[in-house]
């Protein structure tokens, strides 16, 4: 299953009306098909403590022990992953393994997990690139588990956004330098395509790139439109109605 099919089991916990549940429904530990879960421990004092933490916020998640040079724990041979926890007391040796394998790591969600740790530590982790910083002493397993579907849903949000910003661009690269494009831009231009050459109304305009809320001027859609033209191939125009808006004209 993919992280985007897996987002809806995410969503479904999270949307609605809440009410008629009671604490020990708002407490359902998180499954693999929700989110695939990678557990690195760094061995202390505190590991078993972790690990039994970490038991009532996921259903299942793979274990590795840390080990220098060891790269187990980040490949995917022969299963995925979306998240990767670390837990440890030596921030700067987490902190080692997380930059060493950023590139690998950069869409996976990254959280680091402390006992007893201070601010400063805390503070430290955080600025390294970790997602967040869970200190297993002031964090209850229900508060982790809403605070990991939070970040789960907003990687998966960013991942169908960028997904779908490369579909547009497909629509768009035959007939405009998309490269030189903004997003209100393309906005604009997905919209006059998708009317087929009927008019898009300066009031429709306003409200896709106002986005319902701010009123948009006649004049700065004209700015905009002016702009889009300078980016269009030869073949493809745009043509103004006037008092009504721009309907977008395909020729060949």
């Amino acid at each position: 299953m993919t992280a985007v099919a897996r987002i809806d089991r995410c969503l479904d916990v999270n949307r609605g009306n809440n009410s008629h549940l009671k604490l020990d429904d708002l407490h359902q530990k998180i499954f693999p098909d929700e989110m695939k879960v990678r557990y690195l421990s760094f061995s202390d004092g505190s590991s078993e403590e972790r690990k039994i933490w970490l038991s009532e916020v996921f259903h299942l998640f793979e274990e590795y022990s840390y080990s220098e040079n060891s790269t187990n724990f980040i490949a995917t041979t022969s299963s995925e992953f979306d998240a990767i926890f670390i837990g440890g007391n030596d921030v700067g040796r987490m902190i080692r393994v997380l930059k060493s394998f950023s590139p690998i790591l950069k869409n996976k969600l990254k959280v680091c997990i402390l006992a007893n740790a201070t601010p400063p530590k805390r503070a430290r982790a955080v600025a390294a690139g970790f997602d967040d910083v869970i200190d297993i002493e002031r964090t209850s397993p229900v508060e982790a588990v809403w605070r990991s579907r939070a970040m789960w849903r907003r990687y998966v949000q960013s991942f169908e956004q960028h997904f779908q910003d490369q579909r547009h661009d497909r629509q768009l690269v035959e007939i405009a330098d998309i490269s030189r494009l903004p997003r209100r831009h393309k906005q604009i231009l997905l919209s006059l395509v998708a009317r087929k050459g009927r008019c898009l109304s300066y009031h429709e305009i306003s409200n896709m790139i106002g986005n319902g809320i701010d009123d948009v001027s006649v004049k700065h859609i004209q700015v905009l439109i002016c702009q889009i033209r300078k980016v269009l191939n030869k073949d493809c125009k745009i043509v103004c109605e006037k008092q009504r808006g721009y309907r977008i004209t395909l020729e060949g």
